[in-house]
């Protein structure tokens, strides 16, 4: 729990005193989550591969309109990861166009990757201490609490970190930006800022019928997660 806490407190401090374009640490987690999504689906069939990274990149990535399966079929893993990358390095730069200027550009990175991560911070922290009760009962089966915490802890830590740079993607990715006209003050920089991230709602397919989904199914949204993690939660 230290060692976690100390990553993410000095991943934050970085972001929060950074003075720079933060799109190559951005990029490398588009381009991660990407990578995540596609290995995911690799040992599916065909279809339902081309199926749920097609969701993905629609509603997560890219313009709905702007990518079909004939863009993708046909294609190898790396190739698939490799041109769905390009292509979002295409909407990034669309993205942060659509900003004032520089500073605009920087407070909105920073406000982003610091809502996600406080957000996904404060959920871990939570699983955690469930998780610390339900090891304690595993106790009583003979089991070593401490080395079933610390490896579960691990592997909720590593999911932590995709299910961030997850959000940072799809939220770079689909926020309506809508910047204000000069002049602007300080404050509301990142007041736009925080409106044009917290317009963005992860999308379903129009003609999903959610009762068909089972909680432990991929959710349909292509956020790779299972259902009961992600919008089933909500229903």
């Amino acid at each position: 729990m230290r060692e976690q806490r100390e990553i993410i407190y000095a991943q934050r401090y970085d972001v929060i005193t950074a003075d720079r374009d933060l799109a190559p640490e951005i990029h490398a987690m588009i381009r991660r989550t990407i990578g995540r999504i596609v290995d995911a689906h690799a040992r599916s069939k065909e279809d339902e591969k081309l199926e749920a990274i097609l969701n993905f990149a629609k509603y997560n990535l890219l313009p709905e309109d702007s990518i079909s399966r004939s863009d993708l079929a046909g294609l190898s893993d790396q190739s698939i990861k490799d041109e769905l990358y390009q292509r979002a390095l295409k909407v990034y730069d669309s993205q942060v166009a659509k900003l004032r200027d520089e500073d605009a550009v920087k407070e909105f990175q920073k406000v982003l990757i610091l809502r996600v991560v406080d957000n996904k911070w404060t959920d871990h922290i939570d699983a955690l201490d469930q998780l610390r009760n339900a090891v304690g009962l595993r106790g009583y089966a003979q089991n070593n609490p401490v080395v079933e915490y610390q490896a579960e802890g691990f592997r909720m830590f590593n999911d932590m970190i995709g299910s961030i740079e997850f959000d940072v993607t799809r939220l770079m990715m689909k926020a309506q930006i809508h910047e204000q006209e000069r002049p602007q003050t300080e404050h509301n920089i990142s007041t736009t800022a925080t409106r044009n991230i917290a317009a963005q709602q992860t999308q379903l397919p129009k003609d999903v019928d959610l009762s068909q989904i089972g909680r432990n199914d991929q959710c349909p949204c292509g956020s790779g997660k299972k259902f009961k993690n992600c919008h089933g939660k909500r229903q």
